[in-house]
């Protein structure tokens, strides 16, 4: 027989037309109603189907919502934010397959090749340094550091403070990258671009991500 004295209830938090969970708190969401909405749905339509049914009818469109994925992190440039949340919203909205979508993975640093040539901008690196000392107090030598260091002696009246938010790309030279303030015009030239320095720190880690991702759609 059926225990009526003892039963779970199960509550509706929100209603999403797909997720995608990765780690603990990384995932991806195409969220069409929030808790709060389901609420007020349910208080107009105690009967599921009829709510089914006015929800069918009226054709909510999704919202994105990403948590602990790069595309939410403020260190990101921006050509990969922008083809990141392009390809989160084809893979939770269901336009790409998951394979058309690592080949777009690894299309996209010919991508970024291309455009240092017309826009540095939106391939640099956003970057920004709080000390000039380390924990034990010595000097930070990293390419950031002498790159925000050389800046400044070459801007003396206008240097960037610490904490100051800036742009870098990694170069071949000595000093292993150059820094720009905001709003700045870049001065350094595509071929003293360290790409091999620059596919690491913008998509060696995120792509690992992706294919993370990827691997979770699979699995579901």
């Amino acid at each position: 027989g059926v225990d009526t004295e003892h039963y779970f209830e199960m509550k509706s938090e929100l209603l999403a037309r797909n997720m995608i969970v990765s780690k603990k708190k990384r995932y991806a969401i195409a969220l069409i109603l929030t808790e709060a909405q389901l609420d007020v749905l349910k208080d107009l339509y105690p009967d599921k189907n009829k709510m089914i049914e006015y929800l069918k009818s009226i054709r909510l469109e999704p919202i994105i919502e990403v948590k602990g994925l790069e595309v939410v992190r403020s260190d990101v440039a921006d050509i990969v934010v922008e083809e990141m949340q392009r390809m989160l919203e084809d893979l939770l909205l269901e336009r790409k397959t998951p394979g058309q979508l690592r080949k777009d993975i690894q299309e996209l640093f010919i991508k970024i090749r291309r455009l240092a040539t017309k826009d540095l901008n939106k391939i640099a690196i956003p970057a920004r340094l709080n000390s000039w000392e380390d924990k034990h107090g010595r000097p930070i030598k990293t390419a950031k550091a002498l790159a925000i260091k050389e800046y400044n002696e070459k801007h003396p009246d206008n240097p960037i403070l610490l904490g100051e938010k800036c742009l870098m790309v990694y170069t071949k030279d000595v000093v292993g990258a150059k820094v720009w303030k905001i709003g700045e015009k870049p001065t350094v030239r595509p071929h003293e671009i360290d790409w091999k320095k620059m596919f690491k720190a913008l998509l060696e880690k995120k792509a690992e991500v992706w294919y993370d991702l990827l691997s979770a759609t699979k699995r579901q």
